[in-house]
């Protein structure tokens, strides 16, 4: 017998110089935590990239999505672990932003 298929959601766009990723899911009731707006909309009329994105926290206070705007290869790669574990997402998510995401997958 195959094994079960093991669905994950993933969508990515690119355009530009322009990279963006979203793994896992946005359940109905989730909190939405914003990060790196500040930073982004600096550096834009710089015609710069800056790392930005949102967490989607479950009602168990768990990461049960990540978007993230210019991630590195690792850090996509951390969004995507994250997210498919459901990490419980700390108090201060939103300031530490997507060094969560290399932090929090390092101890999965």
């Amino acid at each position: 017998d195959p094994a079960p298929y093991d669905y994950f959601p993933f969508f990515y766009s690119r355009i530009f110089g322009l990279s963006w990723v979203f793994h896992g899911l946005a359940p109905p009731g989730s909190k939405v935590v914003p990060f790196g707006l500040p930073a982004a909309l600096e550096a834009a009329p710089k015609g710069e990239a800056a790392k930005f994105g949102a967490y989607w926290v479950d009602a168990e206070g768990r990461v049960a999505g990540v978007f993230l705007e210019s991630g590195s290869n690792d850090e996509n790669a951390a969004a995507k672990a994250v997210a498919k574990a459901r990490v419980a997402a700390p108090g201060d998510l939103g300031e530490q932003g997507a060094g969560f995401l290399l932090a929090a997958a390092a101890k999965l």
